[in-house]
C-alpha cells in the first residue's frame, strides 16, 4: 500500500504573532514528525546496532518457585511507524510461567513509550501549570502470543516447556542461534535497522572496479596457463567483488571486506607456486626476480589489513600492493598482444601465455636440451645422420641479449622426439630456438605421419645475432593423441641445429 506523506509546515514568526502553546506545540510535533519521517525513509524499523546494550536479553540464575528472571539491556530501536524507543537503563523483567499454559512460546517486546516529565505547579494561577517534558522511553511487554510489528518491536522470544519435574529450573542463553531449544532465548527473529556510513568515493568506486576487472582477468588466464585452484577462487572472488561495488550499496567499510579475502587468495597463490616447484622438482617461478616483488607485496599487503584505522590512505596502499601481485603474476605466465612473426625475435624466455592477435596459447610442453630428464623424457634421438654434435654455446638474440643453451648438430637424415601433454584438436605451435650462423635452408616437420607436414623455413643467416625462434603450426585435425612423435626431416644433404623447443596449444 502506497503511504502518504505528510505536510511540513515550519513555524513562520512575525512581529505581532501570539505564540500560544498550541502554537508552540505544533513547533516541536514539526520536528517530531520530521524525525519519524527520516527514520522510516532512511533506516527501516529494528533494533539499532551498537548503541548502549542493543536491548540484549540476558538470563539472571538463582531465582526461585515459579518465577524466572530476565534483564533487557539498554538500547535504542525505531518501530514500524518511525518512532524513536529508547531505553536507558537495564530493566529486570520476572516471568510468572505458571500462568501459561505450558508449552507455549513467550514473546519479549517493546515500544515506544512518552512520560510526562518536569511539572511545573503554579498555586497562584492553576490556569498556568503543567508538564513542561515529554521523555521518549521505552515499555517492555512479554506475551505468549505473537506481536504485531507495526508498533512493537521483538527483542527474543523463549519456548517455555516443563521438564520431568513439572518445573523449569531456568532461562539459558543460546549455543547454537540455529536451534535454541527449550526455556532458551531465541534471537533468531530480531529486526535490525540500517545504518548510514561514510559513502563510497565514485572515483575510488571506478579504481577498485578496474583493479577487480583486471584482477579477474589475470586470473583467468594464469588458471589456463597453470591449473592452481587459486587462481580460479581468485577470478570468482574478484568478479564477485566488482559486481558488488559495482551493482551493491557498498559504503567505504565495506571496502576493506572486500580486500581481505583477496587477500587470503593472493598468499594462497604463492604458496601454491612453490608447491609446484616442489612437485615438479624444477624452479619455475622463485628464481625469477619478480616473483620476491610479489612476495613483498602480499606481506606488505598483509600489515597494511591489519593496520587499517578506516582511512583512504591505507586502502590505496592496500590496493596498490595488490596491483603489484597482479602485475608480477601477468609477467610470470603472459606476454603481450604481439604476432605470429614476433615470436623469431624473442630473447627472454617464453611465457606460459602467448597472446597471439585475438587467440591465446598456453604452453603444455617444452623440451630443455639442457636437462638429461628432459631430454630422455622426449626420447630425443637422431637417425640416418652423417654426423651429430651437442654444444654448450651463449649467442645473442637482435636485441643484443645474450642467451645461454644447449643445442643438437646433425648432418643430414632426421631428429626424433615425442611431446607430452597435448590436447586433442587444439591447434598447435611448435617453436625451437635454432643457430642462424648458417641459414637459409628449410627441413621438414612431421608430426605422427606424412599426413601431417609442415615446412619449416630458416630464412636469415647471421653471424652475429645468431639465435632465432623458429617455429611451424599444426592445425586442429592434425592434434589426434595426447602423446605426439615428431620428426626434423633434413634429407640427405645440408645440417640442421636446435636448441629449447617450446610446444604452444590454442585455448
Amino acid at each position: 500500500m502506497k503511504e502518504e506523506l505528510p505536510q511540513f509546515m515550519r513555524a513562520n514568526f512575525f512581529n505581532g504573532l501570539v505564540a500560544t502553546p498550541k502554537y508552540w506545540n505544533e513547533i516541536q510535533e514539526y520536528h517530531h514528525q520530521k524525525e519519524i519521517f527520516y527514520n522510516r525513509v532512511f533506516h527501516g524499523y529494528g533494533i539499532v546496532e551498537n548503541m548502549l546494550g542493543r536491548f540484549r536479553i540476558q538470563p539472571i540464575h538463582g531465582g526461585g518457585g515459579a518465577a524466572l528472571a530476565i534483564v533487557v539491556n539498554s538500547g535504542a530501536a525505531i518501530d514500524k511507524m518511525g518512532r524513536s524507543i529508547y531505553l536507558y537503563e537495564p530493566q529486570a523483567i520476572t516471568i510468572d510461567y505458571r500462568k501459561y499454559k505450558l508449552p507455549t512460546t513467550i514473546y519479549i517486546t517493546v515500544r515506544y513509550k512518552e512520560v510526562m516529565e518536569e511539572y511545573y505547579q503554579n498555586e497562584d494561577n492553576p490556569d498556568y501549570q503543567g508538564y513542561r517534558k515529554k521523555l521518549e522511553s521505552a515499555m517492555i511487554e512479554v506475551r505468549n502470543t505473537e506481536p504485531d510489528d507495526s508498533e512493537v518491536i521483538e527483542l527474543g522470544r523463549i519456548y517455555l516447556e516443563e521438564d520431568q519435574n513439572g518445573e523449569i529450573p531456568a532461562i539459558q542463553e543460546a549455543k547454537d542461534f540455529s536451534n535454541p531449544g527449550p526455556n532458551t532465548i531465541d534471537t533468531r527473529y530480531i529486526s535490525w535497522v540500517s545504518i548510514a556510513r561514510q559513502g563510497l568515493s565514485p572515483y575510488l568506486k571506478t579504481f577498485l572496479v578496474t583493479v577487480l576487472d583486471k584482477t579477474r582477468s589475470v586470473a583467468q588466464i594464469s588458471h589456463d596457463a597453470l591449473t592452481l585452484p587459486g587462481f580460479r577462487e581468485l577470478q570468482v572472488v574478484s568478479l564477485t567483488a566488482k559486481m558488488l561495488v559495482q551493482c551493491g550499496d557498498v559504503r567505504f567499510d565495506d571496502v576493506i571486506h572486500v580486500l581481505f579475502p583477496i587477500f587470503d587468495i593472493d598468499n594462497q597463490i604463492i604458496q601454491e607456486m612453490l608447491d609446484f616447484e616442489r612437485t615438479e622438482e624444477k624452479s619455475l617461478f622463485s628464481t625469477k626476480s619478480n616473483f620476491e616483488n610479489i612476495k613483498t607485496a602480499v606481506f606488505e599487503m598483509g600489515d597494511q589489513l591489519k593496520a587499517f584505522n578506516g582511512d583512504y590512505a591505507t586502502v590505496d596502499a592496500i590496493i596498490k600492493r595488490h596491483q603489484v601481485f597482479i602485475d608480477g603474476i601477468r609477467d610470470l605466465f603472459i606476454t603481450k598482444k604481439m604476432s605470429i612473426h614476433d615470436i623469431a625475435l624473442m630473447s627472454y624466455e617464453l611465457p606460459r601465455i602467448l597472446l597471439l592477435g585475438d587467440d591465446r596459447y598456453t604452453l603444455v610442453d617444452y623440451i630443455d636440451m639442457r636437462d638429461k630428464e628432459s631430454v630422455d623424457g622426449h626420447r630425443v634421438r637422431f637417425e640416418n645422420n652423417r654426423d651429430t654434435s651437442t654444444s654448450n654455446i651463449a649467442l645473442s638474440y637482435p636485441d643484443g641479449q645474450i642467451v645461454r643453451d644447449t643445442v643438437k648438430r646433425y648432418v643430414g637424415g632426421s631428429a626424433f622426439f615425442t611431446l607430452k601433454n597435448i590436447i586433442k584438436k587444439r591447434k598447435l605451435l611448435l617453436i625451437r630456438r635454432t643457430d642462424v650462423v648458417v641459414g637459409n635452408y628449410s627441413i621438414e616437420v612431421i608430426m605422427e605421419k606424412e599426413d601431417y607436414k609442415r615446412t619449416l623455413t630458416i630464412d636469415t643467416a647471421d653471424s652475429k645475432f645468431r639465435w632465432r625462434n623458429c617455429f611451424v603450426q599444426f592445425d586442429e585435425d592434425d592434434v589426434n593423441k595426447h602423446t605426439i612423435p615428431v620428426e626434423f626431416r633434413m634429407g640427405e644433404k645440408g645440417r640442421d641445429n636446435f636448441g629449447k623447443i617450446w610446444v604452444y596449444q590454442r585455448l
